[in-house]
């Protein structure tokens, strides 16, 4: 994993700890939006009569805090309102990392255009005639490839710690089991 990070954080021209912020933000919204989710049910199924949980008193408490209602309708309102925050900050992450992954494989291919260029000729009598324009098309893509997949990464393990901390917090005697 620190590896994984290393290729996010050490990228020129980058701004990866926005990048992350938005992941996290985005990850902590979806826990949020999928805790709601749990009264929700309850009140659907046990028609207005709420289980005395942690989560459920979170909730709740918050949404009176805030002057708002607990009702059915309200905690639907929240919960597609966390997801649709959720959404807006993970397309927006992601599609920033693909406009930086293009941009990485971009510099990369100026870099050794660049230093090709300044490289006595004698040098590439010794070489193969694809050495070059494999280094400047494969290898570079493979870099771009490395950033993209590493911010996924990054993105999914986010995801996991929500999913994970959304279960602790619901019951953690069922979610060490």
């Amino acid at each position: 994993m620190q590896s994984v990070l290393q290729i996010i954080l050490r990228t020129p021209d980058t701004r990866p700890v926005l990048v992350i912020a938005c992941m996290v933000f985005a990850s902590l919204a979806e826990a949020a939006g999928v805790t709601t989710l749990l009264p929700i049910l309850t009140l659907a199924g046990e028609g207005g009569n709420m289980p005395d949980s942690v989560a459920t008193r979170s909730i709740t408490g918050t949404l009176q805090a805030a002057g708002i209602s607990p009702s059915l309708g309200n905690l639907i309102v929240l919960m597609l309102a966390l997801l649709i925050i959720k959404a807006t900050l993970a397309f927006w992450a992601t599609s920033y990392t693909g406009i930086t992954a293009a941009r990485v494989a971009m510099s990369l291919r100026r870099q050794l255009v660049e230093v090709a260029i300044d490289a006595k000729w004698a040098f590439y009598a010794g070489q193969s005639a694809g050495r070059f324009a494999n280094a400047v098309s494969n290898d570079s893509g493979r870099a771009a490839d490395a950033y993209l997949f590493s911010a996924e990464v990054v993105s999914l393990c986010l995801q996991a710690a929500g999913y994970a901390a959304v279960a602790l917090f619901i019951d953690w005697r069922l979610a060490m089991a």
